[in-house]
């Protein structure tokens, strides 16, 4: 044995005590290591965040008459984009003093006479936008962590209702002119992130029908399509609501705390932040399949939408509704609909969840010089201005920004910025939180967790002088081991802690960048406008169209042909091309429907008509073959399915392959989270196909085989040659489906009697 660490230990108390502190150790050079994915996570969302900010439908429905507003965003995107950490000191005071007055803040804009004015200020991205809009996009979010964050929330929820409560005292005017005020624009902010809209709106089954259906456009009928669709929109909204984050209800509880009438208050944010925007802007809010060829609703249908909605929930007639036809009694909703759904927004709040803080304020630099001459602090407008030469203008941006990215880069955030309107600038406002002890304990820990007590020697001189400090010291081998053991337990908690943020800023990041994408269809929209007005194209459609519909390989040259040509000449639409790939081949699609597709093959209607009088006979083969006893258990269960089939369904009464495959993959997905839900681990190969084939075979779908051979013709070549394109890792299971089209195929032939094949 070797010279004992500290002298009033045992050897066995050594042992034992360098065991746990080398458990310790590791725990929290764990923690470290999940800390520093944490905080470059936090930058990835706040960054992806103000990009979706800066794609807000109303930041960019005002562009310039010469811009190209589709090449303005290819140019700046977020995989191209970076923080930069401002190091002004007099800047970071300012933000500071801003971040901890914020519970003030909306209501400091909400009082001023210019914001309610609705001046147009400077332009961002070639777009102009009012000087309320341009605050409750650019200015509000970044000093809530871009509503990520419990405190973030709570301080959120806390400004917005303190503009609420100053019009508690008289509030029909209040409410009649809630429509486009600046507390109303905050709200829809609120309601566009990518955090929220899971669960007010975005794939609600109310907004397939409502697009869908037709437009009513005599006086007698105009509300019996808005009628139907609010109706179901209150029903679909009250459902997951209840299982929504606490923050949801506890922003309408507290906006509403102090109103003797609680309905109209919550209605009014209802209707006006989030119905009348979801309708507006279907695709951009992602309730609405991206690549679909929706109308876009006319502003006097918009108009007579909300006077409906209004009127029906009691409210004040908006100041900017002009006079509408009377809505007669049957054209109302059910007001228990009503009732059930603000029940619910009031309902207690459950505890909060572990959600990480977004600790920095991340803000346009547009914004930031616009808050300094807003509040006319010349002090902090002359530190923003110093070194004009380095302004950056659209011209020279892209040679700056790369010579900023070689210099002061730590963690993905640079030092010093260009002085460019879009460039985003990040604050630390918070002192993250950082595990910490005496420094004593720390020694201790460090001197046992060094080296086994059996081989302690030539120990390095820091350790050495660490444990002839010691020497002189009694210590309580009890105490000590107990404060370990704590120290232990906390670690494992901060582990978990820590593990469960880092789960919510992916899922977070991921949500953010599909909304992004979501965003960026109008671009891709505009671009292939843009190709199919070329009458070569359109003619060539039409001239291929026979061809193309009997050869898949043809229709998919066509489909690859045209989009190269017109990358190879815009290089700048690179970043865009996957979505332009796909609103291109939604728009060939127009003239390829699947009723035009089994109108040249005869044989597949007659094979469609086969199956539906033979279903029965099908599932009967599947229990025939032997049926695993956990898959007997699920399709015993039909209601169990009724998710995955309305999935499959809606998939088939698209004319969109790209979407109906989105749905089909959805299918598979609940069939297979059912399965994991009820047997804890998800279904083998030989539980999987039986599970689909019964989930195919009894969903209610009129053509089954001659739609997933249309799905197959139309995208399965496309899958396969331009992946990058057409297909993505989520989509791999659709093999699973054009695999059971092959096999009913079989399967009825072997019913016709030429001979009897194995299912699976």
């Amino acid at each position: 044995m070797n010279e004992r660490l500290l002298p009033n230990l045992t050897d066995e108390q050594c042992r034992i005590l360098y065991s746990k502190s080398l458990e310790l150790r590791s725990f929290r050079q764990s923690y470290r290591e999940l800390t520093k994915k944490q905080k470059n996570l936090n930058d990835e969302f706040v960054k992806l965040s103000v990009h979706h900010e800066f794609r807000s439908p109303w930041a960019i429905s005002k562009p310039n008459k010469d811009s190209v507003i589709e090449k303005v965003f290819a140019r700046n995107t977020p995989q191209t984009d970076s923080l930069f950490l401002n190091t002004d000191q007099i800047v970071q005071n300012y933000i500071q003093n801003l971040f901890n007055s914020r519970e003030n803040l909306i209501l400091q804009f909400a009082s001023d006479e210019r914001v309610a004015a609705k001046k147009m200020i400077c332009e961002l991205h070639s777009c102009k936008m009012s000087l309320d809009e341009f605050i409750s996009t650019f200015v509000i979010p970044p000093f809530y962590g871009h509503f990520l964050g419990i405190e973030n929330m709570d301080a959120f929820i806390e400004s917005v209702g303190i503009v609420f409560d100053c019009y508690s005292h008289d509030p029909i005017p209040f409410l009649a002119t809630f429509d486009g005020s600046f507390i109303c624009n905050v709200l829809r902010q609120f309601f566009f992130s990518p955090l929220i809209r899971p669960y007010v709106g975005e794939q609600f089954t109310v907004f397939y029908d409502f697009f869908s259906s037709n437009k009513r456009a005599t006086d007698g009928q105009q509300y019996t399509r808005i009628q139907r669709f609010f109706s179901l929109f209150l029903k679909e909204m009250a459902a997951p609501i209840s299982v929504s984050p606490p923050f949801i209800r506890k922003l309408f509880s507290r906006i509403s705390q102090n109103f003797d009438d609680k309905t109209k208050v919550i209605m009014a944010v209802v209707i006006y932040c989030i119905v009348s925007d979801l309708v507006i802007y279907p695709i951009a809010y992602s309730v609405f399949p991206l690549t679909s060829n929706t109308k876009i609703e006319t502003a006097e249908h918009i108009q007579t939408m909300k006077f409906y909605c209004a009127f029906v929930c009691g409210l004040p007639q908006s100041h900017t509704i002009g006079k509408m036809t009377p809505v007669q009694e049957i054209e109302q909703v059910d007001r228990q609909l009503i009732q059930n759904l603000v029940d619910v927004l009031l309902s207690p709040v459950s505890e909060q969840e572990i959600i990480p803080e977004i600790p920095t304020v991340v803000i346009p630099f547009i914004a930031l010089k616009f808050l300094a001459k807003f509040e006319e602090n010349k002090e902090v407008l002359t530190a923003l201005n110093v070194s004009t030469k380095n302004s950056v203008k659209d011209s020279s941006k892209e040679s700056y920004r790369d010579s900023m990215r070689l210099d002061n880069s730590k963690d993905g955030v640079k030092d010093g910025y260009p002085k460019a309107p879009e460039t985003i600038i990040k604050f630390i406002v918070k002192n993250e939180n950082n595990i910490t002890k005496d420094k004593e304990f720390r020694r201790i820990v460090e001197l046992f967790a060094s080296r086994h007590p059996d081989t302690f020697f030539a120990i390095s001189p820091r350790l050495k002088a660490i444990q002839m400090y010691f020497k002189n010291k009694s210590i309580n081998y009890e105490i000590f081991s107990s404060q370990v053991d704590e120290s232990i337990a906390n670690a494992k908690d901060n582990l978990l802690s820590s593990q469960t943020k880092i789960d919510v800023l992916e899922r977070s990041i991921k949500l953010t960048n599909n909304a992004i994408t979501a965003s960026e269809a109008i671009f891709a929209n505009n671009i292939v406008n843009g190709i199919l007005n070329d009458t070569n194209i359109s003619n060539e459609i039409e001239k291929k169209k026979a061809q193309m519909l009997n050869d898949p390989i043809m229709f998919a040259n066509f489909i690859t042909s045209h989009l190269d040509a017109f990358q190879a000449k815009n290089h700048w639409a690179d970043s865009l091309m996957r979505m332009v790939a796909r609103r291109f081949h939604a728009q060939v699609m127009r003239t390829l429907p699947v009723t035009v597709f089994a109108s040249t093959k005869n044989q597949l209607i007659l094979t469609d008509q086969k199956f539906l009088i033979q279903k029965l006979k099908f599932l009967e083969s599947l229990e025939e073959n032997g049926l695993d006893d956990s898959v007997a258990k699920i399709v015993k269960c039909k209601d169990i399915l009724a998710a995955a089939q309305t999935a499959v369904l809606r998939a088939c009464l698209f004319e969109n392959p790209l979407e109906s495959a989105k749905q089909i993959v959805l299918g598979l997905f609940v069939v297979e989270d059912l399965f994991i839900f009820e047997f804890g681990a998800p279904p083998e190969a030989n539980q999987l196909m039986p599970l689909l084939a019964n989930l195919f075979i009894s969903s209610p779908v009129p053509n089954p085989l001659s739609f997933g051979e249309w799905l197959a013709h139309f995208l399965q070549k496309l899958m396969e040659t331009r992946p990058e394109w057409f297909s993505d890792e989520e989509m791999r299971p659709l093999e699973h489906y054009f695999q059971f089209n092959l096999w009913m195929k079989d399967m009825l032939l072997s019913f016709d009697g030429s001979k009897q094949k194995d299912g699976f």
